[in-house]
């Protein structure tokens, strides 16, 4: 008599069983970042040039609507 026998039971090494038996043995390296400190001090100094210019453009565009705000005044009184 033929008997088949069918499960979802498997002997021996599945192919799960090797994926996980690979992946378990990968051990990641911790990072260690030796770049960084290097470059902290001049991204301070350009973080400060940065600072100081957007505020001398700050003080620049104020003057500028300033004057615009003059000559519109002129040009009315002139105008009329």
């Amino acid at each position: 008599m033929l008997v088949i026998r069918f499960g979802w039971s498997f002997e021996g090494f599945t192919v799960t069983n090797v994926i996980y038996s690979s992946i378990a043995g990968v051990e990641i390296p911790k990072f260690v970042d030796t770049v960084t400190p290097q470059y902290k001090p001049k991204f301070d100094e350009l973080l400060v040039e940065l600072k100081e210019a957007e505020e001398k453009s700050l003080k620049e565009s104020e003057r500028l609507e300033k004057e615009i705000a003059e000559v519109q005044e002129l040009k009315q009184k002139i105008s009329t």
